[in-house]
């Protein structure tokens, strides 16, 4: 089976978009350089935490469990125009665009992928 969950270059990413349930927001990348939080300003520290951690992200905890319906969906927009979706469910289980024939649960790779809005405000 293919443990790769996510493997994305932070330099290639221009935006990255959250949607939950209740909410949703997307952090941009400005022609500056920063990224932003709905034009305001993201904590240097945490986004770069969390953009270092997507270029290699693997599990071994597959799951045959298929939900119905996406909960939530983190979605990755590069500089080559193409999307990366990450799909959440309810019990920590999680399926990638880059990885469409498995799924997994995986507490910890799912809290690092999906943060709220308040991880990236300074």
């Amino acid at each position: 089976r293919d443990t790769n969950v996510l493997g994305l270059k932070k330099d290639s990413i221009t935006a990255i978009a959250f949607s939950y349930p209740d909410s949703s927001f997307t952090l941009s990348k400005s022609k500056e350089g920063p990224w932003l939080v709905a034009s305001q300003p993201a904590d240097s520290a945490n986004m770069q935490q969390y953009l270092n951690g997507l270029s290699y992200v693997t599990s071994r905890n597959f799951t045959d469990v298929q939900q119905g319906g996406e909960a939530y969906t983190v979605t990755y927009s590069t500089t080559d125009g193409a999307e990366v979706k990450v799909y959440g469910y309810s019990n920590n289980i999680f399926a990638s665009t880059e990885n469409e024939y498995e799924a997994f649960q995986d507490e910890s790779v799912h809290v690092k992928l999906f943060k709220g809005k308040a991880y990236f405000l300074k």
